[in-house]
């Protein structure tokens, strides 16, 4: 059975996360955790950060390894998209381009994402791998989005309190 019947449909149907502000969103990604630092960036949409990038595994069998400080994984309050959001050297998320989601391409489908993440004032190395169909990573001027793929009339993943699912 996949993970991703493991939990209610409708996660994949709305937005575990709709209506919460970025802070809320965080706090609930964070199991209880409050932000230590809010930035207001231009970004196509409010985000709550789930940690810091250390890898990408492609389909087709390819992987990309990060630098703990490259970018930020973070999750859209109001797509439910995850968004990877490059980091300046102060570890300050840099700003979108205009246009951001108008302007992405394609890039390549996404089987796994791992990140450094302080939840519930531990600190760990989480990894979630993607079910079929996969998601789509699209990019423009080095920020990133994982369009989930249609899956059921829902969508192929969603972000809840228990992480990335699906």
């Amino acid at each position: 059975m996949p993970v991703r019947d493991k939990f209610p449909t409708e996660y994949f149907a709305e937005n575990p996360l709709e209506g919460e502000s970025a802070h809320n969103a965080y706090k609930r990604l964070q199991w209880g955790n409050n932000p230590r630092k809010a930035w207001k960036i231009e970004a196509p949409e409010p985000m709550a950060v789930l940690g810091r990038l250390a890898k990408l595994f492609f389909v087709g069998g390819k992987s990309q390894s990060f630098d703990d400080w490259d970018f930020y994984v973070a999750v859209g309050t109001k797509s439910n998209r995850v968004y990877l959001v490059p980091m300046d050297e102060k570890h300050k998320p840099m700003a979108f381009p205009e246009g951001f989601l108008k302007g992405c391409d394609a890039i390549v489908g996404v089987r796994r994402i791992d990140y450094y993440s302080e939840k519930g004032n531990e600190e760990g190395y989480y990894f979630h791998e993607h079910e079929k169909p996969f998601p789509m990573l699209y990019g423009c001027d080095d920020h990133f989005i994982l369009e989930p793929a249609k899956h059921r009339g829902g969508r192929s993943y969603a972000v809840s309190d228990e992480g990335i699912i699906g």
